[in-house]
């Protein structure tokens, strides 16, 4: 595969922020029952809020959740292809889009929105989500047209570039249809058609994020055996991991398990967003120990470059709750509260660096924003690395993180002062 070699041009924004809204799967019977898909519903049971995750997340949002400049759906909106459900979902995140300021609602179609076991239709697998308003990927007839054409579409939104890939597009056709809609897949020569566009494309796009529904790597860390991962991933990741079209950040759905890591790969291999289901029924799925989530990405061309990267940025998480409503992410199930990505070292090698600079300073304690200031990678790092960084903090060096609801405050040998103080304004 030809590699094309042109400069990528940082992004006329700083930031650029998506709230990713995953697996859904939503229904249209009684929610509350101990036997249903989702907690979602086209058939409202519950009055309070607290008890509907998409009835709630408006609240969450109008509470504090900073505003995204787009928001991303990779698959399963319905469970089943349910046609009530499907259309039912769609309308309400719509409206959310709009009471964020009409803000770009993309979404790539999931197995589950595919009616590719023929229930509702003898002969159209792709005939409902087709026919939802607004349009799938995106509300432009253009778009909507090369995406299911092509099985994939490439839009600017603001400084992104996104790649909408339908990897659920022969789900209902091939030599053995029950084989063909169990796993995703990409072929060579969308692979290839992917790269003629970049190719074409516009240089000063910073940000580059590729949408779709089955994950690209096979996911190793579920018990049961895993066959559902994209076939022709490995080649697309390859192609955008390059570097002759930038850094990506690559959001998918399916498997219900938030993760957050890079693929295999040189420097600019792309950071991979596993996005958790949103509403999914938890105890449908007895191997499954993550919570419903959503989540908030943000890159931020700023951090990359202070910590010489390409793509750098963080991730927050919010569970879901019944009876509660969203709250902040716990640490010890599926994404946490905060998680940052970009540094590509070792969490050791930053452990090292922020007791050396406590030391030359004769400090005892700094602020984490401070600290950013003098090591800015220490905000860049995967949830996996900034455990170790904390496990290697305390045993090598006698240093803690304080950080009460997820988000580091500071980090040193004595806290008691700011500790009071979170108690006092909490």
């Amino acid at each position: 595969m030809s590699k094309a070699k042109k400069t990528v041009a940082l992004p006329t924004a700083d930031k650029f922020a998506a709230l990713v809204v995953s697996d859904i799967h939503a229904i249209d019977t009684d929610p509350t029952s101990s036997s249903a898909a989702s907690y979602v519903s086209a058939r409202q049971i519950a009055a309070d809020t607290i008890k509907d995750p998409l009835g709630e997340l408006r609240n969450t949002i109008n509470s504090g959740v900073p505003k995204p400049d787009c928001i991303i759906c990779p698959g399963d909106l319905a469970d089943k292809s349910n046609p009530s459900a499907l259309s039912y979902v769609w309308n309400e995140l719509s409206a959310i889009a709009k009471s964020l300021g009409d803000v770009p609602l993309i979404a790539t179609p999931g197995n589950h929105d595919l009616d590719s076991r023929f229930k509702i239709s003898d002969y159209d697998a792709r005939g409902q989500i087709m026919a939802v308003r607004p349009r799938v990927p995106w509300d432009d007839h253009r778009n909507y047209l090369e995406f299911w054409a092509e099985h994939f579409s490439i839009r600017r939104v603001g400084p992104a570039r996104i790649v909408a890939l339908n990897s659920a597009a022969y789900h209902g056709y091939g030599k053995s249809e029950k084989s063909e809609y169990e796993h995703g897949r990409v072929t060579q020569r969308t692979v290839q058609n992917i790269e003629q566009r970049l190719k074409e494309g516009a240089s000063d796009c910073g940000f580059n994020i590729l949408v779709c529904h089955h994950h690209l790597v096979r996911n190793n860390e579920i018990s049961e055996v895993d066959y559902s991962q994209m076939v022709g991933g490995d080649e697309l990741l390859a192609m955008i991991g390059c570097g002759s079209y930038g850094t990506w950040l690559v959001i998918h759905g399916h498997k219900h398990r938030p993760r957050l890591f890079y693929a295999g790969g040189g420097g600019s291999a792309p950071v991979i967003l596993g996005a958790a289901s949103f509403s999914f029924n938890v105890n449908q799925d007895a191997t499954n120990k993550s919570p419903n989530q959503f989540h908030l990405v943000t890159l931020d061309s700023r951090k990359a470059e202070a910590i010489g990267q390409g793509i750098a940025g963080e991730v927050r998480s919010w569970d879901w709750d019944y009876g509660r409503g969203w709250r902040r992410a716990q640490q010890n199930r599926g994404l946490p509260t905060r998680a940052g990505f970009g540094h590509r070292g070792d969490a050791a090698s930053v452990a090292l660096a922020i007791d050396k600079l406590l030391r030359e300073k004769n400090l005892s304690s700094i602020n984490w924003p401070e600290l950013v200031s003098y090591i800015p990678t220490v905000d860049c790092l995967l949830p996996q690395d900034a455990e170790l960084l904390r496990q290697t903090l305390k045993s090598r060096f006698g240093l803690n993180i304080i950080d009460p609801e997820g988000v580091p405050l500071q980090v040193g040998r004595e806290f008691s002062g700011v500790a009071n103080a979170y108690k006092t304004s909490a």
